[in-house]
């Protein structure tokens, strides 16, 4: 499963498509995911055979995954301060200017 968001991803990001962003967020959501469940269902044992509860390996996938997300908000402008004041001044606008007239039938 994440092996295969991770390449799709990839390859829509190389053929510069639309979706790319879309899936590498879901990629990097689902390897942050896929190890935090990992680590709740299971315990692994280190090099001298004692079971540990983070494995060196767990903890560079989910840097990983978290450092994919972030790249997607920061290629998505999240991060952007002119990008964010301009969404948080649309939504202080009200609905009055986000409204949308429907048209009136007679019934």
């Amino acid at each position: 499963m994440v092996g295969g968001t991770q390449s799709v991803a990839f390859v829509l990001l190389l053929l510069r498509r639309a979706s790319a962003p879309l899936w590498a967020a879901i990629a990097g959501f689902a390897m942050v995911i896929w190890i935090i469940a990992e680590q709740l269902l299971f315990y692994v044992p280190d090099v001298s055979g004692e079971w540990i509860a983070l494995p060196i390996l767990q903890i560079v996938y989910s840097a990983v995954g978290l450092a994919e997300l972030g790249c997607v908000l920061a290629l998505l402008g999240v991060f952007n301060r002119e990008h964010t004041h301009a969404v948080i001044a649309r939504r202080a606008a009200g609905p009055q200017e986000l409204s949308v007239q429907l048209p009136v039938t007679a019934v």
